[in-house]
This record gives structure tokens, sequence and C-alpha cells, in this order.
């Protein structure tokens, strides 16, 4: 369950969260969300408990800053910083008491700064939508809390929202009599967070769409947030226009953004509509994200505009490689085929490639684009890209084992397979093999058990793991058994690898009865394992 939570964006397009549902709000758990799999992953612990376990399980806003990590504070005293590159957090500063009263976020305000702070309501306990204890300000600087003076003619109380402004300055409503306060930064941006223009139309007409190009369009972060609640989103790009004559200030509505990551230098396409009634001369355009603006354009406004500079299209061209097979899909439509294929996208179209590796086959790897590994495979079109998804043959173990009292070995084809006692050996998914047994001096080849039968040579096809029996049985080498007993005869030729066959009874003026007269064949004749002796034995004496 989400009730309560909040999410950040974060620069890699994962989403964070902090747990809060019991009994994630005592064991301070957090998760992140992959919108390319669409899966949850554990994201760590929080260092101290950030939600007040309770009826609501309330929390504070959390904030994706400038210097790379995420700010949480708690409804609880506690903040905690989430290092969105290594995936660790680490405590960060606890609220202080105003006039004996402990601060928290429950249901607070927070709003990213130009600058890079962090402006913040805090809160005394649990209030109602109006009146209450009041509100009071903070800035967070990455390290530790300022505290900002309140405004001498009101005192809010209870829930109080803040978004960013195009000017950079934070609209603050208190939801109650008070109505709307405005925060003005008093630092400025690094420039290296602003947004940057790279193509546009110089000449503009009112009434009709255009689209500009450039990098960062949607800033480095969310922007604003409400408590666990609401996300005051400014992470979208907002065209200003300002009359050099009049110094008029109007803005475009802009619309089909082709990237809406906060990744530093990302690069997007988005439209923009010019108003009716724009005033009409020399111009600057710029486009602003986070209350950050971009360095002014000049543009003309005026009749007749210099066409819409359709969004530059990036081929990405995408092969398959490797000994195994598979299938490649996309995020976006256009990637569909066999060995290779191409497609052309809108620059900063974000395209997830998701490898589905064929029976037998596994994915080795991504290479290009900037891709690699063995998970998906992302790409976010600035240049004409080529990737290569590398699929390789599972390698299933053929495993031979020998038995009986022979002796020999076998071997296969493909090498692989060479041995007497037993051995094994891995072979390509789908790969032919053939065993051949070869029988040592005095044995030979009793047959195959398992996965094979029969005393042919064995081919099996390695769609599995294979089982083979190899039987070796020692020749049948006849002893000598004249005058030997017929029980003793049996033991003998048992123990010689051979056995019984017909058996003759003679009378017999010499041999004993119960004795054997004569074999065949003879001793010392070498023989298939298991061959039949001929006997005959005496009846005894003709009476």
């Amino acid at each position: 369950m989400n009730g309560e939570a909040g999410y950040t964006l974060l620069p890699d397009g994962k989403v964070l969260s902090v747990d809060v549902i019991p009994p994630a709000c005592t064991t301070r758990t957090t998760e992140a969300f992959d919108p390319a799999t669409l899966l949850w992953s554990s994201a760590g612990t929080t260092p101290t408990p950030l939600v007040e376990c309770g009826e609501w399980n309330e929390i504070g806003p959390q904030l994706m800053m400038y210097n790379g990590k995420v700010f949480a504070e708690g409804a609880t005293p506690a903040t905690a910083l989430y290092d969105a590159t290594t995936g660790t957090w680490s405590s960060g500063p606890t609220f202080p008491a105003v006039a004996g009263e402990q601060q928290d976020a429950s249901d607070a305000g927070s709003a990213l700064l130009p600058d890079g702070n962090v402006l913040l309501a805090s809160r005394t306990g649990e209030v109602e939508v109006t009146g209450g204890a009041p509100s009071h300000f903070f800035l967070f600087d990455g390290t530790s809390f300022t505290r900002v003076a309140d405004n001498a003619t009101s005192a809010h109380g209870g829930l109080g929202y803040m978004v960013l402004l195009p000017t950079g300055q934070v609209l603050y409503n208190g939801l109650g009599p008070e109505g709307f306060e405005v925060y003005t930064d008093p630092g400025s941006p690094d420039p290296a967070w602003a947004p940057r223009i790279t193509l546009l139309p110089t000449r503009l007409a009112a009434g009709i769409t255009y689209q500009i190009v450039g990098l960062q369009f949607n800033g480095l972060s969310d922007g604003a947030a409400f408590g666990d609640d609401y996300q005051s989103s400014t992470d979208y790009p907002l065209v200003q226009i300002t009359n050099d004559n009049t110094g008029t200030v109007a803005y475009a509505r802009t619309s089909g953004m082709t990237n809406r990551s906060i990744a530093p230098n990302a690069p997007s396409c988005t439209s923009f509509t010019l108003p009716s009634g724009i005033d009409t001369g020399p111009s600057e355009l710029r486009v602003i994200a986070n209350g950050i603006a971009s360095a002014p354009a000049p543009v003309t406004v005026g009749a007749g505009g210099s066409g819409t500079h359709a969004c530059p299209n990036y081929t990405l061209s995408l092969a398959k490689a490797g000994t195994g097979s598979g299938t490649v899909t996309t995020s976006q439509a256009g990637i569909d085929c066999g060995a290779t294929c191409s497609h052309a996208y809108p620059n900063g179209t974000v395209v997830t490639l998701t490898a589905t590796p064929a029976t037998g086959s596994a994915l080795a790897g991504w290479s290009g684009g900037g891709c690699s590994g063995s998970g998906t495979c992302i790409v976010t079109l600035s240049s004409d890209s080529a990737v290569t998804a590398s699929f390789t043959l599972v390698p299933e173990t053929l495993t031979l084992s020998k038995r009986g009292d022979g002796a020999g070995a076998v071997t296969s084809s493909p090498a692989g397979i060479n041995c007497g006692t037993g051995c094994r050996h891995a072979y390509d998914y789908g790969s032919s093999v053939t065993l051949s047994p070869r029988a040592a001096k005095g044995s030979s080849f009793g047959g195959w058990a398992g996965a094979c039968t029969g005393k042919a040579s064995c081919v099996l096809t390695m769609t599995a793991a294979r089982s083979v029996k190899a039987s070796f049985v020692k020749d049948c080498v006849v002893p000598k058994l004249k005058g030997k007993s017929l029980k003793a005869a049996k033991r003998a030729l048992k123990a010689h690898d051979c056995s019984a066959g017909k058996i003759k009874r003679a009378f017999s003026k010499t041999v004993k009865k119960g004795r054997v007269i004569s074999q065949k064949p003879k001793p010392r004749k070498r023989l298939k394992h298991g061959a039949k002796v001929k006997l005959t034995v005496s009846k005894g004496k003709p009476r």
C-alpha cells in the first residue's frame, strides 16, 4: 500500500519512496521503482525513523537537490539524505524546537530554491487545515538548518503548500485566512543547472506551435512537494518571451516533451504555442525549469513565422550477435526485426530495449549506445546510436559413467568426453553429440544405459542435461572343466565370465557320476562375455 507515501524522481529515471505502512514505520525500509522494468527493489533503510506511526503514518516531503542527494524530511524531528549515485542513506539535521515546541515536517511544504537550498516549513504536531500552531520556516543548505524569520503580518497555521514560480520565487499558500505569501531567494543559481537552448525558430507568429530543442529542459529536480501528499512538480519547460521594446513578458504553453528526465544534460524537444495578443517585435526567448532560466535567445515576433522547426530525428540501429538467439522489444514502437534493424526517433526520446533469449540461449550482454551488462538497455537519443545485443547458447552438461568388470573408454564427437571410469562435459544447447565406445583388450562393450540404449554408437541432442552409462565386460576365457562336478564347473564358468550351455549326460567307465566328461569349446578359448560352454556330464559306469 502507498497511503501517505511520498515519491521522488531520481536522475536515473527511478522513483524513490520511503515505506510508511506498518511495520515499515519501525523498520525504516525504502524502495525504488524502475519504470523500465515495472519492478520495485530495496533502496536501503533510513538511519533514523522518519515516519510517525499512528492512525495516518505521516512523513514529510522529500526533494532531489542539486548536490545529487534526496532530502527526506520526517514527521518525526529527524531528516535523512539519500545519495542517488551510491544508493546509500545518511543522517540529516534534526528539526529544532521553536519557543519550546518541537518542530517536524508532517504535512508541510518544501521547495528547492534556484540557489540549491531547500526552503521548508515546519509544524508542531498534528494540526487542522486552518488554525493551530503556526508554521515556521527554515533553509537547508545540504548540511544544516538556518531559521527564516516569520512574516510579521501573518502567522500561518496548519497546512501549507509551496510552488516554485518562473521568477525563482516561492509562492506559499497557507490555506488559511492569511492567503498567499511570496518568498524571494536571496541567492543565485549555478549556471550549470540552467536549461540550454540548442535549436529554435527565430521568427515567431501568434497562435502558431513551434518546436524548440535543448538540454535540461526538465530541470534537475521535481522542484517542490507537500508532505507525503503532493509533488508540486516544476520539472517541465516554460517558454518565456520578453519584448525588447515594451518589456512585456508572455508565456507560451508547452506540450509534447520528448524526454522527462531530470538527469544532467538530458536532451529534449518540446512544442510551444505563442499566445494570441502577444506583443510583436524583437524579443528574448528563455526556457525556464525549476525557476532557473536559460540564456536568452533573440527572436522576432510578428506576422509570417519562419517555420515550426521540427524536432530532429536520430536513428537507433539494433544488431544481434553471438552463437545464441533471442528477440529484442522496445518501449517505443519501431524496433521489430530479425538480425538487424533501425528506426528514427525524435531527439531526447528514451528507448528501453529488453532482450528475451530463446530457449537454450542467454543474453551475454549489450554494447553500444552507452549500454552494458545483461539488464535492460536504456538509450537516450541525442545522436545516431548503434546497439548490439549478444546472445550465447546455454551449455548443457553430458555426464558419462562406466559400469561392469571390463575395461574400455568412451570418446565423443565433438570432443569433450574422453574417459575411462567417468567424466562430464558441457556442450552448447541443441548440439548433436555422438558417443563411441572402445573396449580394452580382454573386454567388450556391454551396452548403454540412461539416455542411450543398445550397443551402437550413442547420438544425443543436447536440449537438456544428459546422463549416460557405458558397460564394459571381461571376455569369456574358457576354463578347464573336465573332472569337475557340475556345480563346480558352473562356478568356474561364471568366474571366467562364461556360462553353462547345453548339458548332455552320458555313461563313462572312467569319470565318476556327476562329473564333467568333456566340454566344448576347449579350455583357453577366448569368447564374448557370457558365452555358453557345452558340457557332457557322466551318468556313471554303464550297467
